[in-house]
């Protein structure tokens, strides 16, 4: 059982005590207090009453949050998304001092509001609860932004707990070692098949369906794909003549599509005809023109909901019909929101998978990651007899972990003519 915490324990790096905080800041943390038990007040009568018994949790969560703050001297009105995945961590993974026994005097100076570690889907409830408060004092005037909130609005994810190492890297090798393309085709079929209700559901299917596409084609890091703009996707006139004696010239396509894709020395030119039709759709779902324009700066992959527009004073106007008509569009901003979106894509096609009665393939792809879709490249492509220096150069890659071969140097020429190849191929092959 976890002890409470010792009277000299350090709670966090950098703690506040009656004795250690400035004046401004008790002031600070008593103004806060104040702010969310207006929140429950608004809660416990009018049009916005909740139950007794939704209210009764919502206390528990609102004391959780304030003893929070106040122990690592840090207002909401401060908080980013990372303040508030620290939070959800620090309850789903409490140190022993955190912890309190039942009987405790709340004016002992041992006494927490945490009687011990939260189950994930307590810790889910804590995060609803949060962005519930956070949106009320959003919408007051006290925050800008909703911690508590992803890019699409959508409550962010309960951290999973830690897995030590060893068995954390045994369960990714054994899922990236089975993961494979017929896999990657069920997250697409899972995409399409979704019932989208609502604008902002068909734009986010609208992305996924993008998204999925991309994923099943090409072999993608997650910081290639945050750092993608619209304009990386650009059409390349085909030489006249590319010399080869396997497809006759004529057979040749006029242009291809190419994807810039990386940086330094692992920047590459992905060919992108396959991805074009899902393209076309996304960027008419979200109000662009069918095809991207040259050197566009818009992101490749869009967040389905449009920055808030703001006044000259610097303040949020609230107001869903300004959002969508005069927001700032935005593209999905980190790793991590990356990360969730293609995990919840995998976790739905895992469904469709169980659904439709391939139930080895719902094990494998309830069990895989971005990582393992990028395994399932490398190994369909060297199963395929492509040569292992090109599938290295398709995936950013120095050289393969297991092939004594470095990757081709990036050359676009190169790849203006590889995809062209591979276009004229399959026209070349009926008349064989």
């Amino acid at each position: 059982m976890l002890e409470p915490r010792p009277a000299d324990a350090a709670p966090l790096p950098a703690p506040l005590s009656h004795s250690a905080a400035s004046q401004a800041d008790l002031q600070a943390f008593a103004h806060e207090r104040e702010r969310v038990q207006a929140w429950l007040d608004a809660r416990a009568s009018g049009t916005r009453a909740v139950s007794a018994s939704t209210l009764s949790q919502y206390r528990v969560e609102a004391e959780r949050v304030c003893w929070y703050v106040r122990t690592i001297g840090q207002p909401i009105a401060s908080w980013q998304r990372d303040d508030a995945s620290a939070y959800l961590r620090f309850l789903q993974e409490p140190p022993a001092w955190a912890i309190s026994a039942r009987g405790i005097d709340r004016n002992d100076a041992n006494w927490t509001p945490l009687r011990g570690a939260l189950s994930a889907r307590s810790t889910r409830q804590s995060s609803i609860i949060a962005a519930n408060l956070c949106s009320w004092l959003q919408r007051t005037g006290y925050l800008r932004a909703n911690p508590f909130l992803d890019d699409d609005a959508i409550v962010i994810t309960v951290p999973a707990p830690r897995v030590p190492a060893p068995a954390q890297q045994a369960a990714t090798a054994e899922s990236d070692a089975t993961l494979g393309a017929v896999d990657m085709a069920l997250m697409v079929d899972a995409v399409r098949a979704r019932v989208a209700l609502g604008r902002e559901a068909r734009l986010r299917q609208a992305r996924d369906h993008f998204l999925a596409v991309l994923l099943a084609q090409a072999g993608v890091r997650v910081s290639e794909l945050v750092n993608a703009r619209m304009g990386d996707v650009a059409l390349h006139a085909v030489p006249a003549s590319l010399g080869s004696p396997a497809v006759s010239d004529a057979l040749l396509p006029a242009s291809v599509w190419l994807l810039a894709i990386g940086t330094g020395r692992a920047q590459r030119w992905l060919p992108c005809d396959a991805l074009m039709a899902a393209l076309r759709e996304y960027r008419t779902a979200f109000g662009l023109s069918p095809l991207p324009l040259p050197n566009e700066a818009t992101p490749l992959l869009l967040s389905v909901r449009k920055r808030s527009p703001r006044r000259a004073d610097g303040t949020v106007i609230d107001s869903p019909a300004l959002r969508r008509d005069f927001g700032e569009r935005k593209g999905v901003a980190s790793r991590s929101q990356l990360l969730l979106i293609v995990k919840a894509m995998l976790n739905e096609a895992a469904e469709y998978a169980r659904a439709i009665g391939q139930a080895d393939a719902a094990a494998r792809l309830a069990n895989a990651s971005l990582r393992g879709v990028r395994g399932a490249h490398l190994r369909e492509r060297l199963a395929a007899g492509e040569a292992a220096a090109d599938v290295a150069h398709a995936l950013g890659l120095a050289a393969l972990p297991t092939v004594a071969v470095r990757a081709r140097e990036a050359d676009l020429a190169a790849s203006i003519a590889d995809a062209a190849l591979k276009l004229a191929t399959p026209l070349a092959t009926p008349s064989a």
